[in-house]
C-alpha cells in the first residue's frame, strides 16, 4: 500500500498526472480499502472511491469512529497505525504536512530529554494520557488533542452505562462536522458531493448502532465495532 502511494504521488508531483487520470483497482473492497486509504491519506493523495462499492464499515466516514470505539473498548489497540489512522481522519483534520511536524515537535521533545524513542512510540504515548501536549506548539498539537477530547468523551460514556448510539452520538457531537459538512453540501460540487455521502454514512452508522443497542442492550463498543466490520454486503 505504500509503494502504491509512492507511485502515485511521483506520478503527480514528477510527471504531471492528473489525480483523476489515476485509479487502484482491488479484487476487495471491503479486504483491502482500509489499508490503501490509510497510506494514501498519509501520502497526501486524494482519494474518491464508489461508495456503493464499500461496506458501511469500510466508508471514510464511518472507519474512524469505528477505530476510535475500538481503542477505547481496549487500549493496547491504540498502536502508531491506529493512531495515525485517527490523526489524518476528519476526526483529527491533520494533512500530511501536519502529520509530518508533529512528528518532528514530538522527535525535539524527545531529543531535548534525553530519551530514544520513536515517533511512533511518542504519537501513540501522548494519546495515552501521558502529559506530552502541553510541551508541544499549540497548532502542531491541534489534531492530537482533538483525538484525545473525542477519546475522552467515548470512555466517560460508556463509563456511564451509556448505550453504543448514545456513545457514539456524543463523540459525533463534539467533532463539529455536522455544520461543516451540512455547508460543504449545500454548496454542491465534488467537495458537496462527497459531504453528502459523508452524512449518508454516519446517519447510517448510528441507525446501525440503534439497532444494535434495541437487540442486545448489554453490548459494548468494542463489540458493536466488530459487528459492523464483520459485514460484507453493501
Amino acid at each position: 500500500a505504500n509503494w502504491l502511494a509512492d507511485q502515485l504521488r511521483r506520478a503527480h508531483l514528477l510527471d504531471g498526472v492528473a489525480w483523476s487520470e489515476m485509479a487502484v483497482l482491488v479484487r476487495s473492497a471491503a479486504v483491502s480499502f482500509p489499508v490503501l486509504q490509510r497510506a494514501l491519506a498519509v501520502s497526501g493523495v486524494p482519494v474518491a472511491v464508489a461508495v456503493d462499492e464499500v461496506p458501511l464499515a469500510g466508508q471514510p466516514a464511518v472507519r474512524p469512529f469505528l477505530e476510535l470505539l475500538r481503542v477505547v473498548a481496549d487500549p493496547r489497540r491504540l498502536d502508531p497505525p491506529t493512531v495515525e489512522t485517527l490523526l489524518a481522519s476528519p476526526l483529527g483534520g491533520a494533512d500530511p504536512m501536519a502529520l509530518r511536524r508533529l512528528r518532528r515537535g514530538l522527535r525535539r521533545l524527545e531529543l531535548a530529554a534525553g530519551g530514544a524513542r520513536s515517533s511512533d512510540e511518542l504519537l501513540v504515548e501522548a494519546l495515552s494520557g501521558e502529559d506530552v501536549l502541553a510541551a508541544l506548539d499549540a497548532a502542531d498539537a491541534g489534531p492530537l488533542r482533538r483525538v484525545a477530547t473525542l477519546l475522552g468523551i467515548a470512555r466517560r460514556a460508556v463509563a456511564e452505562g451509556a448505550t453504543v448510539e448514545s456513545v457514539l452520538w456524543r463523540v459525533w457531537q463534539a467533532t463539529g462536522l455536522s455544520r461543516r459538512w451540512v455547508a460543504l453540501a449545500e454548496r454542491g460540487g465534488p467537495a458537496g458531493a462527497k459531504a453528502d455521502r459523508d452524512l449518508d454514512a454516519v446517519v447510517a452508522m448510528c441507525h446501525a448502532a440503534a439497532r444494535y443497542s434495541d437487540r442486545l442492550p448489554g453490548a459494548g463498543v468494542g463489540q458493536f465495532a466488530d459487528y459492523l466490520a464483520a459485514q460484507q454486503i453493501v
